[in-house]
């Protein structure tokens, strides 16, 4: 065999391993290594928001939906490219939650709301995503502030989320919070 050859070879190879190296290095210094929920998770006994049905978002022609359940659980799902309730309904009733990123807790001290969930990060694993609000009746939230665990940066956001009843709430039990 040509030494020229063998030699290309090598170098190609060893290129090739550096490069590979360093994308896994980037990954894993950008990735949250599935973080676990700060906010530790207690029933909710009180009144200031309902809980039989959702809060829900709208964003041009997409929303998002939370479930704030009795059990101190949230459920978020959200990118329904639809703002028509009917169309989100028929959805959230065929959807599967059994991945850890629509899952999450919140609690409430006087009129102050924080939700904790997980949601996907630019890594292979889930980061911790926060928001921090009041409640301004019991049918709707104003989030101020929130909080990625990915970057470890707190942002001033400007959400107001409206109830919605609903009869057909997915079960809160999951695999990932107990």
């Amino acid at each position: 065999m040509n030494p020229e050859i063998v030699i290309l070879y090598i170098e190609k190879n060893i290129k090739m391993k550096i490069i590979i190296t360093f994308m896994v290095s980037m990954i894993l210094l950008t990735a949250c290594f599935d973080d676990k929920l700060t906010i530790k998770r207690v029933d909710y006994t009180g009144y200031e928001l309902r809980t039989d049905g959702y809060y829900f978002i709208n964003f041009r022609e997409t929303s998002a939906v939370m479930f704030l359940y009795k059990n101190g659980v949230s459920l978020t799902c959200g990118g329904y490219m639809s703002n028509i309730f009917d169309e989100i309904e028929k959805e959230i009733i065929k959807q599967n939650f059994e991945t850890k990123i629509h899952w999450g807790v919140f609690n409430i001290n006087g009129d102050t709301i924080h939700n904790e969930r997980w949601i996907e990060s630019t890594g292979f694993w889930a980061c911790l995503y926060r928001k921090k609000g009041y409640i301004v009746n019991d049918s709707t939230i104003h989030f101020t502030e929130d909080f990625l665990s990915e970057t470890n940066k707190t942002s001033v956001i400007d959400q107001v989320w409206h109830f919605r009843q609903f009869d057909n709430k997915p079960d809160s039990t999951n695999k990932y919070i107990k």
